[in-house]
């Protein structure tokens, strides 16, 4: 719910900073803020405080919002006026196509990587109950998920700066 909301105020705001500085300063300053939010939990544990998760998550959303709407307004500009439509079509086509394609290659992924530690952690501690397998099991691969994460974040902020977007 946090982040419709920061969506719904940001948007307006990110057009008019579209309107003045154009896609590229808007796509680099959410990129931070996209690494930023996942920086923030890489050190994920049982301890972590809700206000935490959320605090982090309403920078992510940030980041987002100046990322998703400036880009998809300077793709479709870029498109000639009778084309605008066929070019939203595709970019929502896509859009849904790459979430279902995410999401199954990151349970995949996350299955794979789950069996292979839960295996690892067995051996090392037979006495370890299949509750506890689970739970490090799933932080030990979150943590992997989200460190590559940031440093896919980070070459891609490089790539952007050193190659205009």
């Amino acid at each position: 719910m946090p982040g419709a909301v920061i969506n719904a105020f940001l948007s307006p705001v990110t057009g008019r900073m579209y309107d003045k500085y154009g896609a590229k300063p808007l796509f680099i300053t959410g990129l931070l803020f996209i690494i930023i939010s996942m920086w923030g939990v890489i050190d994920l544990s049982e301890s972590t405080t809700y206000l935490y998760l959320m605090v982090r998550t309403c920078i992510l959303r940030i980041g987002l919002s100046f990322i998703t709407m400036p880009l998809n307004t300077a793709g479709l500009n870029a498109l000639p006026r009778e084309l605008g439509s066929h070019g939203s079509a595709v970019n929502n086509t896509v859009r849904q196509l790459a979430g279902a394609i995410g999401t199954a290659v990151v349970i995949t992924v996350y299955t794979i990587q789950a069996n292979s530690h839960a295996s690892e952690l067995s051996m090392e501690n037979e006495n370890i109950t299949s509750i506890q397998l689970s739970e490090i099991s799933f932080y030990l691969w979150l943590k992997r998920c989200l460190y590559i994460y940031v440093n896919l974040s980070f070459s891609v902020l490089s790539f952007c700066m050193l190659y205009a977007c």
